[in-house]
């Protein structure tokens, strides 16, 4: 959809073991928005985040998808478990770079500002 709408240029879509992704070729401040929708499990949420945040420039976003910490939702579905459980365990070193974070309920995604 991105490239039909002429974003091709704007948009880098990774489509790899994240884990293994070596983040090198672009530098700090390169994206202004990241998208963290790979696996599921907090290992790899955590890596992909940590990732993202070396790339992202300051005031940019970063959307986690399948974020939900919904005790009924989790009870339901384990692809919100692995990201909540990286974002609670992470919080407290991750969050400090965050201006604001939103939690958008019925999309399942988190959004957090970087801070300037």
């Amino acid at each position: 959809m991105y490239r039909d709408a002429g974003y091709s240029e704007r948009v880098h879509q990774l489509l790899c073991d994240s884990r293994a992704f070596d983040t090198a070729k672009f530098g700090p401040d390169h994206f202004d928005t990241v998208l963290i929708d790979g696996g599921h499990t907090p290992d790899i949420v955590t890596s992909d985040t940590d990732k993202a945040l070396r790339v992202l420039r300051a005031g940019g976003m970063c959307v986690w998808h399948d974020f939900c910490p919904d005790p009924e939702t989790l009870a339901k579905n384990l692809a919100p478990l692995g990201v909540v459980q990286a974002i609670v365990e992470n919080f407290d070193r991750w969050g400090p770079q965050f201006e604001k974070l939103f939690w958008i309920r019925k999309s399942w995604m988190l959004v957090g500002y970087q801070r300037n």
